[in-house]
């Protein structure tokens, strides 16, 4: 048994050897006392202590105060960093807001072409951009619900191709039906949507040249996009001309 104990663990083992029961206001007790002697101490050694002065002053004060200032800028930093993520999460919804209006402007200009009222393609091309978020957000909450994990994605290869095709033909040696998302139906819905956005956003780009070309609309975007392609094409020749004369000069 130990007769000199130097810690809490030899005055508690002693104890219960003894069947001295330890109350809980001894631990109080016992690290005032503690906490009265390091304070002692502390005060003798700092008698005892020759004065220092000049340059042997000033580094004894930074090495005093330096951890407490040390502590300080990092707390500091701590604040800094919680308030600069605070404020990018806050400018996400800004952000969001920002893009859905620019998306139910080109929508809008693109219903303008088919709809003659404009309230009513203003309240459609809204409709469309919220019905969008929507249904991004049932997806995502159904599948959460549903514990569902979307299958990770891979890099093309002809042998992932091959497996897929064994797979659709039901020739492969360890077939096992793939399960859909539980989000199928909402996904299909999504699609649908998201190309209606795209084409009357895409038509109401092109507003202007469609408004300035004669004839009816359809035409107008034929005009368009022949327009395009032949602008494509010269840029196609163009680069294909400079590449002949670099081949040359070399």
């Amino acid at each position: 048994m130990t007769t000199d104990p130097r810690t809490v663990s030899d005055v508690e083992s002693i104890a219960a050897k003894i069947g001295i029961p330890i109350e809980s206001d001894w631990y109080a007790a016992a690290h005032q006392l503690s906490e009265q002697r390091r304070q002692q101490l502390e005060t003798e050694f700092a008698a005892n202590e020759p004065t220092k002065t000049g340059w042997s002053a000033l580094v004894e004060q930074f090495n005093r105060f330096y951890p407490k200032v040390l502590k300080a800028m990092l707390g500091l930093s701590d604040v800094l960093i919680v308030f600069a993520q605070t404020a990018l999460i806050a400018g996400v919804p800004i952000l969001l807001i920002m893009l859905l209006m620019v998306e139910q402007q080109r929508v809008d200009h693109g219903m303008a072409l088919f709809e003659v009222t404009g309230p009513l393609a203003s309240f459609s091309a809204i409709v469309l951009v919220l019905a969008n978020l929507v249904f991004e957000l049932l997806i995502s909450w159904r599948e959460n619900q549903a514990g569902y994990t979307e299958p990770p994605k891979h890099e093309f290869s002809l042998r992932i191709l091959a497996s897929r095709v064994a797979y659709m033909l039901g020739r492969s040696s360890d077939w096992q039906p793939r399960p859909k998302s539980p989000a199928q139906r909402f996904k299909t819905v999504l699609r649908v949507i998201t190309f209606t956005i795209l084409v009357l956003a895409l038509a109401g780009s092109m507003q202007s040249v469609i408004e300035q070309t004669s004839g009816n609309w359809l035409d107008a975007i034929q005009y368009v996009v022949t327009g395009l392609a032949i602008r494509i094409c010269r840029c196609a020749e163009c680069a294909s001309l400079i590449s002949i004369c670099r081949a040359e000069g070399d």
